[in-house]
């Protein structure tokens, strides 16, 4: 049996500051920096909201690197995420965890 648990809860913004004054305009609170993630070339700063449960805010990392290959949630297309973010700011998506890869992609 394959069990997936909730990791995440992703908010794509177009800029970081942009994001992080949403969420803590919205909560009331501040959202501390999570870690940039040099291999895709994306950072956050996370909210945690349970034990390994965390509130996300991902953006495209002006200092990152371009992996030659499409990123997480659509960020490789500022006007699009500009344009997503100008209509509705909402979550974007989930991650979630899993034991084994191996197993699950034998579904």
């Amino acid at each position: 049996m394959v069990v997936l648990t909730l990791d995440h809860l992703s908010i794509v913004a177009p800029t970081m500051i942009k994001g992080v004054e949403h969420v803590s305009d919205c909560l009331g609170i501040d959202v501390p920096f999570g870690t940039r993630h040099y291999y895709i070339g994306t950072h956050n700063h996370r909210l945690q909201l349970g034990a390994n449960v965390y509130l996300e805010i991902v953006t495209l990392d002006p200092d990152g690197i371009d992996p030659g290959r499409a990123r997480w949630f659509g960020v490789d297309d500022p006007r699009q995420v500009r344009s997503d973010w100008e209509q509705v700011r909402r979550l974007k998506g989930l991650v979630a965890a899993i034991a084994s890869i191996e197993s699950f992609s034998a579904l």
